[in-house]
């Protein structure tokens, strides 16, 4: 497995905000430890079934946990950006990882290696505390995308999927190719086309050459399922200010 390229931005705590909830004291033993790396698209971390020698904070960017099926198939679970970590079941005493984790829009971020941060769980109650709650969110997140992929349309799927990278980018437009979305969504990539299109059409969004710009978000929000509202609440209970 490749390893991702250290970043050479200086290190600061603003910003990933679950980094930013940490108890000072904890804080500065991590401080320590913590690497700057740099999360081009498309990049994969482990699979599963792999241990996992760090956790990730990401500063910029998105990530997506997937299923792997026997086939060869994957489809996105949970998705983690700057309010979040990624490997938390790592971190918490799982051996190997349950899913393949890939940077889908690329940024930059910080990492630790996973046996410093089951040490600093040993000493301080208030991070073993912080994570179980974190544990708790993403469980909660990655049900609410089961039901969703299994009852709603591709095109709902997809307008919550942009807005939930939108969310975290807090930019006008992001790289995305439809190969790579019909990765995330678990369909075929002539379905993708199609809801693109579609949306297109609408006047919600733009795409061209590998990148999507929304154009019209309140509209985005009306093709979207009621998912994206739930996700969003269950990640806003993680940090209290707007992802």
């Amino acid at each position: 497995m490749d390893t991702p390229a250290t970043h050479g931005t200086k290190q600061s705590r603003s910003g990933n905000k679950l980094l930013t909830s940490i108890p000072e004291r904890v804080l500065q033993d991590l401080q320590l430890h913590l690497e700057p790396i740099k999360l081009p698209m498309g990049l994969v971390l482990h699979e599963p079934g792999e241990a996992s020698e760090y956790v990730y904070f990401p500063h910029s960017g998105v990530m997506s946990m997937l299923t792997v099926l026997a086939s060869g198939d994957a489809i996105e679970i949970a998705s983690i950006g700057r309010e979040g970590m990624a490997d938390v079941t790592m971190a918490l005493g799982a051996e190997v990882a349950g899913s393949r984790l890939v940077v889908q829009t690329p940024g930059h971020g910080r990492r630790v290696r996973t046996v410093v941060i089951r040490d600093l769980l040993e000493r301080h109650a208030a991070l073993r505390e912080m994570l179980a709650g974190y544990l708790v969110s993403i469980f909660s997140v990655v049900a609410q995308s089961a039901a969703c992929n299994q009852r709603h349309s591709a095109q709902q799927r997809c307008a919550r999927w942009l807005l939930m990278t939108h969310d975290r980018l807090e930019e006008g437009s992001f790289p995305m190719t439809q190969e790579f979305l019909s990765g995330m969504l678990g369909v075929r990539r002539a379905t993708v086309t199609g809801v693109v299109a579609e949306l297109e059409r609408a006047g919600f969004i733009h795409h061209r050459r590998g990148r999507v710009w929304i154009i019209d978000r309140p509209g985005l929000e009306t093709a979207a399922c009621e998912c994206y509202a739930v996700m969003n609440t269950q990640l806003e209970a993680l940090a209290p200010n707007r992802i």
